[in-house]
């Protein structure tokens, strides 16, 4: 690893005798403490965020109608939001989906209507809705010039 490390180092440099006994004055120990738990939480960031809807636990014929009932008003069935203040769900995270109706319904997160909405959702009720929300593909078409 310390060969990987010294790629970006200038290739002419004296080399000192600390350098030559194992300190290498650019990758030290602190530095490794302080830079691989942030790496760590990078990647583990990027594998959860990206977690597509195929991988998600619930059932997606059953979050559509689980949508048409409690979300379709505000958020659309298709996940279009019918309301200004209403956020679009369409083709969100599995992640995102999951961990915003965990918290509105413990009370970890506070709105008015989503808090009494998730109350009543039930933890096959959450994944089935993540199902569906994060399997609706969103398309974009840029405007004419």
């Amino acid at each position: 690893m310390r060969g990987i490390c010294r790629i970006a180092r200038p290739a002419a440099r004296p080399i000192s005798s600390t350098y030559r006994q194992g300190a290498d004055p650019l990758i030290t120990s602190k530095t490794l403490a302080f830079v691989l738990p942030g790496l760590a939480a990078a990647c583990l960031a990027t594998a959860l965020i990206g977690a597509t809807a195929a991988e998600a636990a619930g059932d997606a014929a059953a979050g559509r109608k689980k949508a048409a009932q409690s979300c379709a008003a505000c958020h659309g069935i298709d996940g279009l939001a019918k309301l200004p203040n209403a956020a679009n769900l369409a083709g969100e995270s599995v992640y995102y989906l999951d961990r915003q109706l965990k918290a509105f319904r413990s009370g970890d997160r506070k709105d008015e209507n989503m808090s009494v909405v998730a109350k009543a959702l039930s933890d096959a009720d959450i994944a089935d809705l993540v199902a569906w929300y994060s399997s609706i593909e969103v398309t974009v078409t840029l405007p004419k010039k």
